[in-house]
């Protein structure tokens, strides 16, 4: 892919907020447009403006041509790159043929820019269009009536990208509370799944290894019994939060349902994975998260084998997490095989 299909493929934006209602804006504009500069096309030619007159004909081709773009989905950036050109050619026109009265196209012509690209775009786009339109204005226009203009223009370009950006932070807050659980903070189910599959094509593709841990706080329900809800909800954020200080930045922290957790561990192999699930075994155990009331967690831990896929994986750790509960608690089993006492565990696992 070459430097200009980097450029106009609007799919690599990451701050792309409006993607999803871009093609019904653009079709609303386009209608818009056409309905207000046909008749406006029509009265300048009446008047003998030819120059504006033309100018106008060929931007209506290019909103036509949009159209055809959003409908077949072929050229879609680059017909609405050659429509944001046209719009600013016209504007040029119309300061040149009619004065101040031509500075009003200005205003609509960069809330179209803000909202038919990406922010990152939109950004470019505006401050190009304000140089070129602020300059046009100074050659044109009395030197007052130019400042105004690229002052009250400057203004609603910085009011637009204020209110997109807001916008942007919010969707950003938005995606984030979708993807986590609101008690520990850590990921929920949602972005479980995505992740999973991430780290199986992973390897798949490149034999890169990945393991994950099925965490259960044991007797929690005993705990919400004897204290109460309000401490259960406490030792669940407190035990999150011991985990996520204790884990690597790339790693992964799940609530999959009530007191059971998955952590996900990419580029980590089923030994390296049980030091780690060793250490917060003995971190948990060691915790004061209740007076008087130890609390442990049982944990079931699995590497990713070639010929596995996601159910397979999870299956094979959510067994080994009932042998852990089954055989006693407060211990680390990896897949169908028990990991007993300290001295034993690097022999089981090598």
């Amino acid at each position: 892919m070459n430097t200009l299909s980097l450029w106009f493929n609007e799919n690599s934006e990451k701050d792309d907020l409006v993607s999803a209602y871009r093609e019904r804006l653009m079709y609303r504009f386009i209608i818009a447009f056409f309905a207000i500069l046909l008749p406006v096309m029509i009265f300048n030619l009446r008047r003998g403006q030819i120059t504006l007159a033309a100018g106008l004909a060929c931007l209506l081709v290019i909103l036509i041509l949009n159209a055809a773009a959003l409908h077949f989905q072929k050229g879609v950036s680059i017909a609405k790159t050659l429509l944001i050109v046209g719009l600013a050619a016209v504007v040029g026109l119309a300061l040149e043929s009619r004065a101040v009265h031509g500075t009003y196209w200005a205003f609509p012509v960069v809330i179209f820019i803000c909202f038919s690209v990406s922010h990152k775009l939109a950004r470019v786009y505006t401050a190009i269009f304000l140089f070129y339109i602020g300059s046009a204005s100074f050659y044109l226009l009395d030197f007052r009536l130019a400042l105004r203009f690229v002052f009250g223009l400057s203004v609603t370009v910085l009011f637009m990208h204020i209110f997109l950006s807001i916008i942007e932070k919010l969707q950003e807050k938005l995606v984030e509370q979708s993807l986590r659980d609101p008690l520990t903070g850590t990921f929920n189910r949602r972005q479980m799944l995505t992740s999973l599959e991430e780290a199986r094509e992973r390897k798949q593709r490149t034999q890169t290894p990945a393991s994950i841990l099925f965490i259960d706080i044991d007797e929690f329900k005993c705990i919400n019994d004897t204290y109460g809800h309000a401490v259960g909800d406490r030792v669940l954020k407190e035990f999150a939060a011991l985990v996520s200080q204790r884990i690597r930045r790339l790693d992964q922290f799940f609530r999959i349902g009530g007191e059971e957790f998955m952590l996900l561990l990419p580029d980590t192999s089923g030994s390296s994975a049980l030091v780690l699930a060793e250490e917060i075994c003995a971190l948990i155990s060691k915790a004061n998260f209740i007076d008087d009331c130890p609390v442990t967690v049982s944990i079931g831990l699995g590497e990713l084998e070639a010929d596995e896929n996601i159910d397979e994986w999870m299956k094979n750790c959510d067994n080994a997490l009932y042998l852990a509960k089954e055989n006693g608690r407060n211990q680390v089993f990896i897949r169908r095989t028990s990991i007993i006492p300290n001295d034993i565990q690097s022999a089981l696992v090598n």
